[in-house]
């Protein structure tokens, strides 16, 4: 018996696999989240369990409060090569190239880690000399676009860390390099403390 998915997160799990030695699709809680970002994960149409990602992102998505002064939302910013459900639904989208959403993250954890040395990983020398030919100024002169977007989101995320969240993977990010893009949601959420 031969078994094929095309909507299945192998990636996901492999890269869950390589990080904390589990092949499992981890269990997002967007409920928690202030800050979202997707690396071109469809965590609101294509992914298997994009029924309880919905439920639980509008959760933080409501107008809460007297007033619309006083109220607070989640953000959702979305890099993606096509248009998706999550995407539609993003406070901003930003189109990429097939395969540049892992070059955008690794843009981000180059800001957050050794640009401003923030999070635990800014003193280990293995991570910064991974990151250091993925400089926020380079990747978006080479994607197409500001370089304050990269900074912007790298603040945003600092200052939700523990209630932000950083998801990647799916349909449109098949790529050889879906592993490393998995790599880096981990590492970032890690840094983040958003585990």
């Amino acid at each position: 018996h031969v078994e094929f998915d095309m909507l299945a997160l192998d990636d996901v799990m492999e890269g869950q696999q390589e990080a904390y030695g589990q092949a499992v699709l981890p269990l997002y809680h967007f409920e928690r989240a202030d800050v979202i970002v997707s690396l071109g994960g469809d965590f609101l149409g294509s992914w298997p369990f994009a029924v309880e990602s919905n439920r639980l992102f509008i959760q933080n998505r409501r107008l809460s409060g007297q007033s619309t002064r006083q109220a607070q939302m989640s953000e959702l910013y979305t890099f993606e090569s096509t248009l998706t459900l999550t995407g539609s639904n993003s406070d901003q989208r930003f189109g990429v190239r097939a395969g540049d959403e892992l070059r955008v993250g690794l843009a981000i954890a180059h800001e957050l880690i050794v640009n401003r040395k923030q999070s635990r990983y800014a003193a280990d020398s293995a991570v910064t000399s991974a990151l250091s030919g993925y400089k926020a100024e380079s990747i978006a002169a080479e994607i197409g676009f500001d370089v304050k977007v990269i900074r912007d989101l790298a603040t945003k995320l600092w200052s939700a860390r523990g209630q932000s969240l950083v998801v990647g993977g799916g349909v449109s990010t098949r790529t050889a390099d879906s592993r490393g893009l998995q790599a880096v949601v981990n590492l970032l959420n890690s840094a983040l403390e958003n585990e």
